[in-house]
């Protein structure tokens, strides 16, 4: 089997991963800095309904199976004492990393 990664969803990749990197995980402004509709599906606040019903408490463990882009991972890590993310995505090593800058 090849180590060539098939899946990507393209150069918003590098973008992401890059804008994390500069601002130190932060994403309050990335709609704006970076208006394209990959980077607004996946960071609008809106987002945020999709867990915000679940009644998380301070000491849950989560695991986050088909991570992507980290849509809802940065949501999970708020509400959760320890949180794990998997993805086929290979930048996503990159800007999970940068996200981490903020916990």
């Amino acid at each position: 089997m090849s180590d060539e990664r098939k899946y990507s969803d393209g150069d918003i990749e590098n973008k992401i991963a890059r804008y994390l990197s500069e601002h130190d995980g932060n994403t309050t402004n990335i709609i704006q800095d970076l208006p394209e509709g990959t980077v607004f599906h996946n960071f609008t606040s809106a987002r945020s309904n999709l867990i915000s019903w679940y009644p998380f408490l301070s000491n849950d463990r989560v695991l986050e199976i088909g991570a992507g882009m980290g849509a809802l991972t940065v949501q999970l890590a708020q509400n959760v004492q320890t949180g794990c993310c998997i993805g086929a995505l290979y930048k996503s090593a990159d800007y999970f990393f940068a996200l981490s800058a903020i916990f």
